[in-house]
């Protein structure tokens, strides 16, 4: 919603703006284990023993290194993707162009002050002089700071997706081989009733169909996670390296106290896409004000008035909209929450169903079948509650980046 509306806004607000940017330093990447390989160990010839002739020694084999294991929080994955990341040098160089352009407009400001200025050819230089080019510098620079910062921000939500879409896929899989392990004991034991004469061939069928629909979800799983790993490893900038990955955090999460209405004017105070456009705003108004010695019935007085007009209304129309995507926000971490409760009561049901299914299925008053069905119930609904966790964690996540700088689209 604010993509659509915002974008072409955004683009009329820099529009004012030089364009821009800096060399930003780079933080150490703090909490990250990293675990060595281990080293082969070669055994140390006794002093004073006689080595072997050359051609009775074993040719020495030397064992592959084992791939390094990288033990990370949440935290410092993110400033692992931070650290020295390449798609940020666009962004430096713009705020160290920004500074440049600021001192030279201090300097022009200098040079300027105590100069006869004739109106109204020279209208600008009145500019000049009251500091409204240092001023459109300062904000250039600052929103080419906020530009990166927010950049920074998407790039954290992002690994924080990515992260804990492992996790998920980490706990999907246990779901699965819990239940695979399960079919496959009941398979076992409906082949052990069939030597017997205590169960039906039709009952072999349906436990052996259960066993392998199981198996084919385990190695589905497994897939998947392999594909979120390599997914992380991309963003960590691991992508080329041979290590392993083990996540530290857990989908935890804490009860949202999020309060919308002092939330939506956070967004409004700290989001970057206002920043621009309140900016933009403000600037125009101030030129306005410099045309003011013009008197009202001059052509560029009535034409800046016009472009205040205009960027009021863009500033005003994009704050509504951001409370109202906002609104939005905080609805998806209600409904996920409530869609948290459900699926967690929803389990502990196919559970207990579960178990008096097996208790009637050993007393011979239903089907290996039905007895089948409660059982993949449970997996399933398991899997449920592990998805809605991480859709809980993740529409907190996203509330708190678009209440602060916002996130790019």
């Amino acid at each position: 919603m604010i993509k659509k509306i915002l974008s072409p806004l955004l683009c009329a607000a820099l529009s004012m703006s030089f364009v821009v940017s800096a060399q930003a330093k780079r933080s150490e990447v703090k909490n990250v284990y990293v675990e060595a390989p281990a080293e082969t160990k070669t055994e140390e010839k006794t002093e004073g023993a006689a080595s072997a002739p050359a051609e009775d020694q074993a040719e020495e084999v030397k064992e592959p290194e084992a791939p390094k294991n990288y033990s990370l929080s949440l935290e410092a994955a993110i400033e692992l993707a931070l650290k020295d990341n390449p798609q940020f040098n666009n962004y430096d160089t713009a705020i160290e162009d920004a500074k440049v352009q600021l001192k030279q407009a201090q300097k022009n400001k200098r040079d300027a002050a105590g100069k006869t200025v004739m109106i109204p050819a020279q209208l600008d230089m009145v500019a000049l002089q009251k500091g409204f080019y240092v001023e459109q510098a300062q904000f250039n620079l600052d929103s080419k700071n906020m530009e990166k910062e927010q950049a920074e921000k998407s790039l954290a939500y992002r690994v924080t997706e990515q992260y804990y879409n492992v996790k998920l896929s980490e706990a999907l899989l246990k779901c699965t081989e819990d239940a695979y392990s399960l079919a496959k004991k009941n398979a076992d034991t409906v082949r052990q009733q069939f030597d017997l004469g205590l169960a039906a061939e039709l009952d072999v069928t349906n436990a052996k169909l259960a066993e392998d629909r199981a198996k084919a979800s385990c190695d589905s799983v497994s897939r998947g996670l392999n594909l979120a790993i390599e997914s992380l490893k991309l963003s960590l900038q691991l992508d080329e390296e041979d290590c392993t990955l083990t996540l530290t955090d857990g989908i935890d999460y804490t009860e949202f106290d999020g309060k919308l209405d002092e939330d939506m004017q956070k967004a409004l105070d700290s989001r970057y896409d206002m920043y621009c456009l309140k900016g933009a705003y403000e600037q125009t108004k101030n030129y306005r004000d410099y045309t003011d010695i013009l008197g009202h019935t001059s052509s560029i007085y009535s034409a800046s008035s016009a472009k205040v007009v205009q960027a009021e209304y863009t500033y005003t129309n994009a704050a509504k909209n951001v409370k109202l995507a906002i609104k939005s926000y905080y609805n998806s971490v209600v409904d996920a929450k409530q869609q948290l409760e459900l699926a967690s009561s929803e389990a502990a049901l196919a559970e207990r169903e579960y178990q008096v299914a097996k208790l009637k299925y050993d007393l011979g008053l239903i089907t290996n079948s039905e007895l089948t069905s409660k059982m993949n119930a449970v997996s399933t609904s398991l899997q449920s509650v592990e998805k809605a966790k991480l859709t809980y964690k993740l529409a907190v996540e996203k509330y708190g980046y678009e209440t602060s700088i916002g996130l790019q689209q």
